[in-house]
């Protein structure tokens, strides 16, 4: 469980983010990996895996730019340093 002080918009890359810098896990998730992710401010678990946001983080034109950049900011995110 990664508990996330987020507003709760795309808590799963931020996590990943944190994930890949922990010194006590230092391995890569793969599409079949499963967080649990618990978001401070609103109490929400997400159940989700790695390879359902990398898919929905594909480049799309059907929410128009708003939706692009905001795939484009997780693609980002998911791509690490």
């Amino acid at each position: 469980m990664v508990y996330n002080q987020d507003d709760g918009r795309f808590p799963l890359p931020r996590v990943l983010a944190q994930f890949r810098d922990d010194d006590i896990s230092p391995s890569n998730p793969g599409p079949m990996t499963e967080f649990k992710v618990a978001v401070y401010r609103n109490p929400t678990e997400h159940n989700i895996r790695l390879g359902q946001v990398t898919k929905w983080a594909e480049h799309t034109t059907k929410e128009g730019p708003a939706g692009i950049m905001k795939r484009e900011r997780v693609r980002r995110l998911l791509d690490g340093p």
